[in-house]
């Protein structure tokens, strides 16, 4: 087969032990990728070169790790080294993106996508939340705060008990949307494609629509209206309330993380439903054949392990081990299971081997020859505004977390953090000074790109505020 298409699929916020394509020890959520699991190679071990959206998305279109492409915060640019979606396009490939995250479309790291189909907003939801802002303000106009906190809570809980009552529908985190956006474009014919394809249906806040929002739990609509609208919005819908999270001075009760990770749950799989319906549109169209699929997890979630709610604030395994799967009806990678340790780094230059296309070198290697026995992750918010306002929120930096975490990781219960800044160390299960010495190597070879100074829209702004980024 020459020029065969490629689709990549990420789903935002999935980790790998929440999913079953990994085979044992996952969870009953994924039916449909497990379904073609058989004909993929599954990478069972795959670590994420960082904990959030942007830097690793632009280490997957790039090949380098966060130190070196330098996308930390959303006000940078990226370099001048092109992403795979150049190389591609420069070798006659129609290259398009899709997505509903507004942080893939900061830093200039979809460069070389022809088509990018960004964020939207319903206007009638914003319109809604708005009024229902201005009558509780006339309500509470001596207390501003518990007034935004009062109308965003009714707002949601009333949105999500229409949902999950029956009463009303509701769109998702845009995955439907998406597809619908995708399809049509597909429609067109271009042929060989490259498609990014990005699901954000799993991020928290966690609310799956119908019928999916059951799925893994017996409690009743209203309970899920209470956990989303109150204790999800406590530890998730804002900057303080993350910080606070952070730190402890937000703790919910056991029952109500049991009710975020079954949320969670169900929202992954209404993800696995919208991977099934973007693959039979594939089907459809009749190129399905001739497709490759490069699906992968951005990066985990955390539910109280390590102390910490989200994706932010830890290195924890919830969050840097994710799933990725590749399909190749080419032939050229092998079917199975891979146990060795696999970055998503090394999407970058396998993606140009399986379509002939060569591009410069990067931290990735070629899993169709290569292989590693160590991945490496690079958390660093020293310079993000999450960290940097703490002080302005209410919240003492000292009892934060590190803003930067290193890790090097060689399987489950074996890897060394680094926390550079506190000069510290800390060896984890059975991890041993030589991961530490392979670390220190590492973090000294990388070579950073020089990056160019950005800024985040005053739309793109909007947007991350409406997922619960930039709202103070």
């Amino acid at each position: 087969m020459t020029d065969p298409n490629i689709l990549c699929v990420s789903v935002d916020s999935v980790r790998a032990d929440f999913c079953n394509i990994n085979g044992e020890n996952g969870e009953n959520t994924t039916p449909f990728l497990n379904s073609i699991a058989s004909e993929a190679t599954v990478f069972r071990n795959a670590i994420t070169p960082s904990t959030w959206t942007l830097p690793v998305h632009a280490s997957v279109f790039t090949g380098l790790y966060p130190p070196e492409h330098g996308i930390l915060t959303g006000n940078e640019t990226l370099g001048d080294h092109p992403t795979f979606a150049q190389c591609l396009s420069k070798n006659g490939y129609s290259t398009d993106a899709f997505f509903k995250n507004g942080w893939l479309e900061t830093g200039d790291i979809l460069r070389g996508f022809d088509h990018s189909d960004g964020t939207d907003e319903s206007k009638s939801d914003s319109g809604i939340k708005t009024q229902m802002k201005r009558r509780i303000a006339d309500e509470l106009e001596n207390f501003p705060e518990l007034a935004e906190q009062t109308a965003q809570i009714l707002y949601h809980a009333q949105k999500q008990y229409r949902e999950w009552s029956g009463l009303g529908s509701v769109s998702s985190r845009g995955g439907e949307r998406t597809i619908r956006e995708y399809v049509n474009h597909l429609s067109e014919g271009n042929e060989p494609f490259c498609s990014f394809v990005h699901f954000n249906d799993a991020h928290w806040r966690y609310n799956p629509p119908n019928p999916y929002q059951n799925a893994f739990s017996e409690r009743t609509s209203l309970g899920n209206v209470y956990n989303y609208a109150w204790w999800q919005y406590q530890v998730y819908a804002s900057r303080t309330n993350r910080l606070k999270a952070a730190v402890g001075d937000t703790s919910p009760p056991d029952r109500e993380v049991e009710t975020f990770k079954n949320l969670y749950r169900s929202s992954i799989r209404h993800t696995d439903s919208l991977v099934e319906e973007l693959i039979d549109s594939l089907k459809r169209q009749g190129v399905w054949d001739d497709t490759i699929l490069i699906l992968f997890g951005d990066h985990g979630d955390s539910f109280g392990e390590d102390g910490i709610f989200g994706h932010h604030f830890s290195v924890h395994d919830s969050i840097i081990h994710v799933p990725f799967m590749i399909r190749d009806p080419t032939g050229q990678l092998d079917t199975g299971t891979v146990s060795d340790p696999v970055s998503l780094v090394d999407i970058y230059p396998t993606v140009l081997e399986l379509a002939g296309v060569s591009g410069p070198e990067t931290s990735g290697i070629n899993l169709l020859r290569d292989s590693r026995d160590i991945a490496y992750s690079y958390y660093d918010v020293s310079d993000h505004d999450l960290y940097l306002g703490a002080s302005d929120r209410g919240i003492d930096p000292d009892r934060l977390p590190p803003a930067k975490q290193y890790v090097a990781w060689a399987a489950e219960g074996r890897k060394v953090i680094e926390y550079p800044e506190e000069d510290e160390y800390v060896i984890v299960g059975h991890g041993d000074s030589t991961l530490r010495a392979r670390l220190e190597e590492h973090r000294d070879q990388l070579d950073t790109i020089d990056t160019k100074e950005g800024c985040i829209t005053d739309d793109v702004a909007k947007r991350l505020e409406g997922m619960g980024y930039l709202r103070e």
